[in-house]
């Protein structure tokens, strides 16, 4: 998480403000690697690349764009959430139990982006209902979970050689059922600058329009939950 301090440190030293944060890193990875975590612990690399190094980031540029009107953060997820077919395994987020798998894996970490922005919005909604926006001039930020569909990108490269090259032998006919990485991108410029998207807040969408999440996603109690083990993991203390 060094790197992500580094950058938030660097970017708060410009002294400049933040109308906009899109969470959009992300891997797949054939086998279970992990990566440095807080002191000795060591995190599988997966969900720490494409979840908690979001919350971490979030967290700790949060104040900038509550401190900015009509702030907005974007986080980019996946419809393959719904591989997580028990929803979030909050017993085992490192995957030191369960039988390692790219998809479930990649699954779990995607499932984990929705219920972190749904709970942010709870607790945004919970926090400005005190009325802290008048007594501190923050204000609550909107926030959006963005599937930008199949777009062709480098991310098969960390995949078994057994998916990586048929990938690239039929990449003539993938190319056109993938977006260009720039349509792909098209639902997150729209979450960050329509007008027309601040009534999206909270709401899952792909090709800029808003599609329901399944009970797993909407679990309310999970996702109060997966935010205080991401607190922990992280390192933020209370």
């Amino acid at each position: 998480f060094k790197s992500v301090h580094k950058a938030v440190t660097t970017f708060n030293e410009m002294d400049l403000p933040l109308h906009v944060l899109i969470n959009n890193a992300g891997i797949m990875m054939g086998q279970r690697k992990t990566t440095q975590g807080v002191g000795s612990t060591k995190l599988e690399l997966t969900m720490t690349c494409n979840h908690l190094g979001h919350f971490l980031l979030t967290h700790l540029l949060l104040p900038k764009l509550n401190s900015t009107e009509n702030g907005r953060l974007i986080i980019v997820t996946s419809s393959t959430y719904i591989l997580a077919a028990n929803g979030i395994d909050l017993q085992d987020l490192n995957c030191e139990k369960r039988n390692y798998t790219m998809f479930s894996q990649y699954a779990q970490s995607k499932l984990a982006n929705i219920l972190m922005g749904k709970e942010l919005v709870r607790q945004q909604n919970q926090g400005f209902e005190s009325n802290v926006k008048d007594s501190k001039k923050l204000y609550p930020i909107s926030v959006y979970m963005v599937h930008p569909g199949l777009v062709r990108t480098d991310v098969v490269r960390n995949m078994p050689w057994y998916l990586r090259y048929p990938n690239m032998i039929f990449s003539f006919v993938l190319v056109i059922l993938q977006k260009t990485p720039e349509a792909g991108a098209y639902t997150n410029v729209y979450c960050a600058t329509s007008d027309d998207a601040q009534q999206y807040n909270g709401e899952y969408l792909s090709n800029s329009q808003v599609f329901k999440t399944n009970e797993f996603a909407n679990d309310v109690e999970a996702g109060k939950e997966l935010w205080r083990l991401s607190e922990q993991m992280v390192g933020i203390k209370k």
